[in-house]
């Protein structure tokens, strides 16, 4: 049974790669993440609360928390 402790992974997105330096350097992993939980919250119920955590796998990054600031910037 599902209960509020219950971790639940309701959809997967990634960001596109590319070589460092290159096509989105001009981009913060903050931004790119954005746009990827935008879409996310695009297309889930509107029904469904706000989520209590949000947790981001990252092989690279500026430190920080950028999947806080990403959240909070795409809406929730």
């Amino acid at each position: 049974m599902i209960d509020s402790r219950t971790p639940v992974i309701i959809m997967a997105r990634r960001t596109p790669i590319t070589t460092s330096g290159r096509g989105l350097a001009s981009f913060t992993a903050t931004d790119l993440l954005t746009c990827v939980l935008s879409d996310l919250r695009s297309v889930l119920p509107t029904s469904l609360p706000t989520p209590e955590d949000v947790i981001i796998g990252m092989a690279r990054g500026p430190g920080g928390n950028p999947a806080r600031v990403a959240t909070l910037a795409a809406g929730w």
